[in-house]
C-alpha cells in the first residue's frame, strides 16, 4: 500500500531516524526563517538596508562554499558533512541570539549560518541518495521533500502562535527553538542515521570539478534547473508585492497563498511522482515548466478579475503554480544523482545547490526591476523563465541516455 502511494520502503537501517531528523530540522527552520530580517531590524536594531546588505554578502559567500562542500562530501562522506552542517548552523544561530547592532558581529554569525546551510544542501541529498536503492531514489527524494515541507509548515504555525502572544520578544524565542532543533536533529543523525559504505576516489583519478564542468548533460540540466528555480523565486518574492501594491488586497492574503503552497508540497510530491513514473526526467521538467507558464498567465490577468472573487481566484492560481513544484522538487536530488559517477556525486549535487544559490542572488534584483516596470511584467518574467527551462531540458536530451535519466517505474498492482 505504501509503495502504491509513491512512498519509499522504510526498512533500511536508520531510514526512520533520517526522516525524523529531517522533519525536526525543517520544523526549526520554519520557526525562524521567515522572521530573520524582522528579528535583525525590530529586535536587534539594524537598519533594513544594512541587514539586507550583510545577508546578501554572506549569501554570495555560498557560491564559494558550496563547491568545497561538494568536494568534502565526496572525500569524507555525506553523513559526517550533514552532522557538521547541523553543528555549524546551531553555532551560527546561537550567536545571533547575542548579536549586537554591529556589522562585523552580524557578518560573522550570519556567515556561520550560511556555511552550515551550504554544507547541508550538499550533504543532505547525498546521504539520501546513498541510503536509497536505485529504484527508490525518486520516491525517497519526494518523501523527504514532503517531510521537510510539513516541518516548515508546522514551524510557521508555531511561530505565528508565539508571536501572537510574545510580540517582538517572540523572535528570540523562535531563534532559540531553532537552535534546539538543530542540536536534536544533529544528535539523531550522528547516532542513528545510516552511514552507507562508499568508494573514495581522489580528485586526480575522478577528474574532480573539471569532470563535472565537461559533462554537457549535467551542465545543461543544471541550467534548466536554475531557470525553473528562478520562476519559483519570482513567485515567492514578487507575489506579496503584487497582491498588496497592485491588487490592493489585505496583507494577510500572501500568507494564505504561502500556506496553500506548503500544504500542496507537503502532501502531493509522492502522488506527482506516480503520475510521471517511468518518464524521462527531462520531460518532467517540461511538464513543470508548462504548468508554471499557465500559472504565470493566471497571475498576470488577475487584475481584470472581479474584486469580489479575486482572493479565491489567486488561491486557484497558486494551487496550479504549486503543481509545477510538485513535479520539479524531487528532481533537485534525483537528476544529479542519476547522472553522476559515484565518486563525483557530492560535486554533482553541489552544482545543483550552487545553481539554486545563484538564482537566489539574481532574483531579488530581477523582481525589483520587473515590479518597477509594471506589475504584469512580473508574470512575464516568470513565464519566460519557465519556458526557457523547458526548452533547455528538451535540448539536453540530445546528450543524455534516456534510460539513465528515467524516473522509477510505477509499482505493479500485485506488488506488496
Amino acid at each position: 500500500m505504501i509503495e502504491h502511494l509513491g512512498l519509499p520502503k522504510m526498512d533500511q537501517p536508520g531510514a526512520r531516524s533520517m526522516a525524523l531528523a529531517t522533519w525536526i530540522d525543517a520544523t526549526g527552520r520554519g520557526l525562524f526563517a521567515y522572521f530573520y530580517l524582522l528579528y535583525l531590524t525590530r529586535d536587534v536594531g539594524f537598519k533594513l538596508s544594512t541587514a539586507g546588505a550583510v545577508l546578501s554578502v554572506v549569501t554570495a559567500l555560498g557560491l564559494a562554499i558550496t563547491p568545497m562542500a561538494g568536494s568534502l562530501v565526496d572525500r569524507i562522506g555525506a553523513k559526517r558533512m550533514l552532522v557538521t552542517s547541523q553543528a555549524v548552523c546551531a553555532v551560527g544561530y546561537f550567536g545571533l541570539l547575542f548579536v549586537t547592532a554591529s556589522v562585523p558581529v552580524l557578518f560573522v554569525t550570519a556567515a556561520m549560518v550560511t556555511i552550515g546551510e551550504c554544507i547541508f544542501w550538499v550533504g543532505y541529498p547525498s546521504l539520501v541518495s546513498q541510503m536509497a536503492v536505485d529504484a527508490e531514489r525518486d520516491r525517497w527524494f519526494a518523501f523527504m521533500g514532503m517531510a521537510r515541507m510539513a516541518g516548515i509548515g508546522l514551524g510557521g504555525l508555531v511561530a505565528a502562535a508565539v508571536l501572537a502572544f510574545a510580540d517582538i520578544h517572540g523572535y528570540r524565542i523562535l531563534l532559540a527553538g531553532n537552535v534546539v532543533t538543530f542540536l536534536i536533529a544533529g544528535t539523531l543523525l550522528y547516532l542513528r542515521a545510516p552511514n552507507p559504505r562508499r568508494t573514495v576516489v581522489s580528485a586526480k583519478t575522478s577528474g574532480g570539478w573539471m569532470a563535472v564542468v565537461r559533462d554537457r548533460a549535467i551542465m545543461q540540466l543544471a541550467l534548466a534547473h536554475g531557470l525553473g528555480v528562478l520562476a519559483i523565486l519570482i513567485v515567492f518574492q514578487g507575489l506579496p508585492l503584487f497582491v498588496i501594491d497592485e491588487l490592493g488586497l489585505p496583507g494577510w492574503v500572501p500568507g494564505i497563498l504561502l500556506f496553500v503552497n506548503t500544504v500542496i508540497l507537503a502532501s502531493g510530491q509522492s502522488i506527482g511522482l506516480r503520475v510521471v513514473a517511468g518518464w524521462r526526467r527531462t520531460r518532467v521538467y517540461v511538464l513543470a515548466a508548462g504548468i508554471w507558464v499557465i500559472g504565470a498567465t493566471l497571475f498576470g490577468i488577475s487584475d481584470i478579475v472581479p474584486h469580489a472573487i479575486v482572493i479565491p481566484y489567486l488561491v486557484v492560481a497558486m494551487m496550479l503554480s504549486s503543481g509545477g513544484e510538485v513535479f520539479q522538487y524531487p528532481l533537485n536530488g534525483s537528476v544529479p544523482t542519476a547522472l553522476a559517477p559515484e565518486a563525483l556525486r557530492g560535486r554533482y549535487l553541489a552544482l545543483f545547490s550552487l545553481v539554486w544559490s545563484a538564482a537566489g542572488i539574481v532574483s531579488p534584483s530581477l523582481v525589483s526591476v520587473l515590479v518597477s516596470t509594471g506589475g504584469s511584467w512580473l508574470w512575464v518574467g516568470m513565464g519566460v523563465s519557465a519556458f526557457l527551462a523547458g526548452c533547455v531540458a528538451l535540448w539536453s536530451e540530445r546528450v543524455i541516455d534516456p534510460n539513465v535519466q528515467r524516473t522509477a517505474p510505477r509499482m505493479r498492482a500485485n506488488a506488496s
